[in-house]
């Protein structure tokens, strides 16, 4: 059997995998063990691979696998709305195999929850192998009730695991549920126990009809090494074949799960507890301060100085993604609202928008918006690494064109490597050329391009595209860079490539990049600080978004980032700022001391010195008559009863998941939310958020031609 030995690289990405075919409750744990021991792994079984990232991934190839999620589930649920673990508005299509690639290309071989998927995974890879473990029908189906349906999903270890676990911060349980009961396409527990039988049946003969004899092991656990390692060409190992996970060990790990979600449950409770508390107590003096202060106010002569209007230049803004548009993977889901978007950012003062042109799609929508919004939005033209796929050999891997690539990095996605296409390369670079060319020449007459880019290195996200062609993307633009006449400012894009970045930047400008005449910026920096460093010390300037305040190491970079080289923005629809960012609290008001309370001595002789007035009378004080008046009851003005005190971080604007007129969309990113960057940077370097916005506003205006003096 030596033609079906698997090479050493053999993956699910290269078309080689070991499908592992033996349903839950059948050895699983065993199996995987046994094929780790001779060197076919990685091996990806469902209680080991267990990261929030991969969980949700196999829940969202369940809904788009298994009819009866869709039809039944989402039928029956409120609104019809899609769990919070599967992407919002997603439109639950079949997965193609580039799908599965993405869930499973780095790994060889699959099991336990993957056995579930056994038929969509033959037929995206039709020359994997599949191991079929046998186990009697009765047993299997008595010991995943038993374990699974009673113990994990249903009845009080359900409740626990199911919808508790979720707020104790553990949602994979919740999440493979639907898994489970999506493939036996059972509602209740007394219908999946009914169903379990025939579901087995089903499966194995599904297996056989799909699968050749050549390409399928039927294995039974207790015949040990020989026949496993016969079918996948290896030697036997000098070691007993493992048995893993009995019933007994299972059920013990299920209790100590219990006892955990319970655990943090009790925590979570007592800090709500002491929260609620501390601010009832602090809310308290903060009323009585306030009271005291408007009892002793005395009006000044002097007229207090007008606030500060800040302004903005976003320089970082997808406004060409559709989801402005009310678009959301190929669907309409809401009214097309990029007026109130827009609105919403001059609110705050963000009267210049620098849209991102980073592929041909959002170069032409950043084109018409400029022309749509004069004055207000600017556009900058270039291929962004995620998109330069498109300069390589065979089917590009880069992202939808119809939305900008999301920032964060896929480490299970398979990452392509092909070789630059001559033809193809020449066709796009002369395609650009043309573009920034007429650009930069209506530009220097008063018209919108500002910049070329976005464009550079992204080691980040290689699965959109390779080193080799990214490279070859960025080398190629930055000798249009070079030539373009009149000159443009540079929007460039680094992650995880600081090297590569530096050393292409100087072979094109000079060790100093004295020949780069218009400058530019590093946009959405993460970077460490010797990077920042690197880039100052070539003139380079630093954008600042959600991204670059998540770490309290970026936020250590952030403060040492001198303001004559700052510049804000929000790489809207992503890079907000969350909670879980360390620069979050720095937008978290802190309530002032309260004044202290006046004695009691102190505040009766200030009250009998006092006029009565009608206030007294509402208030319940005693008049000159020495008559007690009743106190009146107050309107409480629209507020109800026992309403929750304010968030930590007020908003300006209300944000809701669904789409509202009026309001933010939650999850899509904004330019009006540049005033919170503003507001953390300040926090971080310890000035004013005015410094902040002076210093950006002149450094953007010194290097982009918007129309403003700096």
């Amino acid at each position: 059997m030596a033609d079906s030995k698997l090479p050493s690289n053999a993956s699910f990405a290269t078309g080689q995998g070991i499908i592992c075919a033996g349903l839950p409750r059948s050895g699983t744990l065993s199996l995987s063990t046994a094929l780790d021991i001779l060197g076919v792994g990685p091996v990806h079984h469902g209680m080991r691979d267990i990261s929030t990232r991969e969980v949700y991934a196999w829940t969202h190839a369940a809904w788009c696998s298994f009819p009866f999620l869709r039809t039944t589930r989402l039928g029956a649920a409120p609104d019809g709305r899609l769990p919070f673990y599967l992407p919002p508005y997603d439109p639950l299509l079949p997965w193609t195999r580039a799908d599965w690639d993405r869930l499973v290309g780095r790994y060889r071989c699959t099991t336990d929850v993957g056995s579930m998927f056994s038929e969509q995974l033959i037929g995206a890879y039709p020359d994997a192998k599949v191991i079929l473990v046998e186990r009697p029908v009765d047993k299997w189906a008595r010991s995943y009730g038993r374990v699974l349906l009673d113990r994990t999903y249903c009845g009080l270890g359900g409740f626990i695991k199911c919808t508790l676990a979720p707020w104790a911060g553990i949602t994979t349980t919740a999440a493979y549920f639907d898994v489970s009961m999506g493939w036996l396409g059972a509602c209740s527990r007394r219908e999946a126990h009914e169903r379990l039988p025939g579901r087995h049946r089903e499966h194995h003969d599904m297996v056989r009809r799909l699968v050749p004899a050549e390409r399928l092991l039927e294995f039974d656990l207790r015949d040990g090494w020989e026949p496993l390692c016969k079918f996948l060409d290896v030697p036997v190992p000098d070691v007993p074949f493992p048995h893993l996970n009995d019933e007994a060990q299972f059920l013990s790990m299920l209790y100590r799960l219990d006892i955990m979600i319970l655990s943090r449950l009790a925590q979570k409770l007592v800090w709500a507890l002491l929260g609620v508390g501390t601010v009832a107590f602090f809310s308290r003096r903060v009323r009585n301060s306030a009271i005291h202060v408007m009892a002793n106010h005395e009006p000044t002569a002097e007229p207090s100085a007008p606030a500060y209007s800040p302004r903005y230049v976003d320089i970082g803004i997808n406004l060409a993604d559709r989801v402005y548009r009310g678009t959301y993977r190929g669907n309409q889901k809401h009214p097309d609202d990029l007026e109130a978007v827009i609105d919403r950012a001059k609110q705050v003062g963000c009267t210049k928008l620098m849209v991102t042109g980073s592929d041909w799609h959002s170069i032409q929508d950043a084109v018409d918006l400029a022309n749509e919004y004069p004055g207000t939005v600017y556009y900058t033209a270039g291929i962004h690494p995620c998109s330069s796929g498109m300069f390589g050999a065979g089917e590009s891997t880069a992202h939808d064109e119809g939305h900008t690539a999301p920032c964060d990095p896929d480490p299970s996605a398979p990452i392509p490597e092909c070789a630059v296409d001559p033809e193809k390369s020449a066709a796009h670079i002369a395609r650009l050329k043309g573009i920034v060319a007429a650009g930069a020449r209506a530009s220097d007459g008063g018209g919108r391009l500002v910049a070329l880019g976005e464009f550079g290195l992204d080691y980040d996200r290689l699965h959109f595209c390779g080193k080799t062609v990214q490279l070859h993307s960025f080398a190629a633009q930055l000798e249009i860079a070079a030539a373009v006449e009149p000159p443009l400012p540079l929007f460039l894009h680094s992650r995880a490539a600081a090297a590569d970045f530096a050393r292409l930047l100087k072979d094109a400008f000079g060790p100093r990049l004295e020949r780069l005449r218009r400058g530019a910026v590093v946009h959405s920096f993460t970077g460490s600080l010797e990077e920042m460093r690197e880039l100052l010390d070539l003139g380079l300037y630093i954008g600042v978004n959600g991204c670059s305040l998540k770490t309290e190491e970026n936020c250590a970079v952030v403060a040492q980032l001198p303001l004559d080289r700052i510049m804000l923005e929000t790489d809207g629809p992503w890079c907000e700022v969350r909670p879980s960012h360390a620069g979050w609290k720095y937008l978290v008001e802190k309530p002032e001391p309260a004044r202290p309370e006046p004695e009691p001595m102190e505040a009766a002789a200030a009250a009998a010195e006092a006029p009565a007035t009608p206030g007294d009378a509402a208030s319940g004080t005693t008049n000159s008559a020495g008559k007690k008046h009743k106190p009146q009851k107050q309107p409480n003005h629209g507020k109800k009863k026992n309403q929750k005190a304010e968030p930590e971080v007020p908003s300006r604007f209300k944000a809701t998941k669904n789409w509202q007129e009026g309001c933010m969309v939650k999850g899509r990113n904004e330019p009006c939310t540049i005033e919170r960057i503003a507001k953390i940077v300040a926090g971080i370097q310890g000035v004013s958020v005015e410094q902040v916005c002076e210093a950006a506003w002149r450094n953007t205006n010194k290097v982009f031609d918007l129309g403003e003096s700096a």
